[in-house]
C-alpha cells in the first residue's frame, strides 16, 4: 500500500493498486465478500487491458461510464450489474482514503442504482412439478426431495444449507451463520425430519455410508460435502429436466410469499428467513398481497376433494 505521504499527482498503476485493495480485504472482509470483490476488479482490469489503460488516472468518468454501459449490454440482470459498479465504487473510495486519488471521478447516479428485489415465487402446480421429477427410490432421489422440502419450509440460502450438520436433524434445527455473520435457527418441520432420515437410511443402506453427527448433512455422488456451488449445479439440473427456471434463492421467495398469502404475519416470515429487519421482507409482502388470489386458489383444500374424485 502506499505511504500517505505520497502525493495524488503520482500515477499508480491500476493493477498494483487493485491488488493491494484486495490484500487490505483479506485482512478484514469475509472469504466470500473477498471473492466477490476480487471477480469484480478482474472484470475490471480485464476492461482497462482491452482499453489500454493502465493508471488510476486512466479511469477518468467516461471511461468507468462506458465500462458501466458494457456491463449493462453483457448482463440481463441488474443486479448483477449493481454487484460489479458498488464494488468498483467501494474501490474508488478506498483509493481516495488512501490518497491515491484526489476524488473519485464519478458523480452521484453515475452508476445504476441498487435494484428493488423482485421475487418470483414458484406455483403450488410448480412445486408438485419439481418434486415430480426428483421422486424415486436412490438415496440422491431421497436427497433430492429431503433438500426441497428444507429449502421451502425454511427459506434458507443455499450458503445456509450447506452448513447444516447430520446432527441437527435429531434436534430439529440448525444454527447457521448469515450474510453479516448473525446466527440464524433454521428450524425443521416433522415433514423434513422424516424426508432427511429417509434420505439418510438410503445413504446408508445403498452406499454404506454412516455418517457422524458432526458430518455435513447434504452428500454429493461421490460421498463429498455438497457446497454451495453444488447445490446451484443440482437446481440447473433440475431446471433442464422439467423446464423451469429453478435456483435455490427462488425457493426462499416461494417460501416467504406462500406463507403470507396463507395469512402468516410478516413476523413469522422474518423470523423464518432470518432477517435482522422486517422491512427486508416488504417485496415478499407486496408480491402476496398482489398474488394472493392465485395462491390462495391453488392452495385450497377444495383442491385435495378434486384429485381424490
Amino acid at each position: 500500500m502506499q505511504t500517505q505521504t505520497q502525493t495524488v499527482s503520482e500515477h499508480f498503476g491500476v493493477a498494483e493498486v487493485v491488488r493491494d485493495y484486495l490484500l487490505v480485504c483479506r485482512v478484514s472482509k469475509r472469504a466470500k465478500t473477498v471473492e466477490r470483490v476480487d471477480y469484480c476488479l478482474r472484470k475490471l482490469l480485464e476492461w482497462c487491458h482491452a482499453r489500454n489503460l493502465h493508471t488510476l488516472q486512466d479511469l477518468t468518468r467516461r471511461e468507468l461510464l462506458l465500462w458501466s454501459l458494457n456491463l449493462q449490454q453483457q448482463y440481463p440482470s441488474k443486479q448483477t450489474v449493481w454487484t460489479f459498479t458498488s464494488t468498483v465504487k467501494a474501490f474508488l473510495r478506498w483509493c481516495e482514503e488512501e490518497g491515491l486519488l484526489a476524488a473519485s471521478p464519478l458523480k452521484r447516479g453515475d452508476f445504476p442504482a441498487k435494484p428493488k428485489p423482485a421475487p418470483d415465487p414458484l406455483t403450488v402446480h410448480e412445486l408438485k412439478q419439481l418434486l415430480k421429477a426428483v421422486d424415486g427410490k436412490t438415496w440422491m432421489h431421497k436427497r433430492d426431495t429431503a433438500l426441497i422440502l428444507v429449502l421451502l419450509h425454511c427459506g434458507c440460502r443455499r450458503g445456509e444449507l450447506v452448513q447444516m450438520k447430520v446432527g441437527d436433524v435429531e434436534r430439529g434445527f440448525s444454527l447457521v451463520t448469515q450474510k453479516g455473520g448473525r446466527q440464524h435457527a433454521i428450524h425443521l418441520s416433522s415433514d423434513c425430519v422424516k424426508a432427511i432420515q429417509s434420505y439418510l437410511h438410503a445413504l446408508r443402506v445403498q452406499r454404506r455410508i454412516q455418517l457422524a453427527p458432526e458430518d455435513a448433512l447434504w452428500i454429493g455422488r461421490y460421498g463429498e460435502p455438497m457446497t454451495g456451488n453444488a447445490v446451484r449445479l443440482l437446481f440447473d439440473r433440475l431446471s433442464r429436466i422439467t423446464g423451469l427456471h429453478l435456483y435455490a434463492h427462488r425457493m426462499r421467495a416461494t417460501s416467504a410469499t406462500l406463507r403470507l398469502a396463507s395469512g402468516a404475519s410478516t413476523e413469522t416470515v422474518r423470523l423464518a428467513l432470518g432477517h435482522a429487519d422486517i422491512r427486508s421482507i416488504q417485496s415478499y409482502v407486496r408480491l402476496a398481497q398482489h398474488d394472493a388470489s392465485r395462491l390462495l386458489e391453488q392452495t385450497s383444500p377444495v383442491n385435495l376433494l378434486k384429485e381424490r374424485r
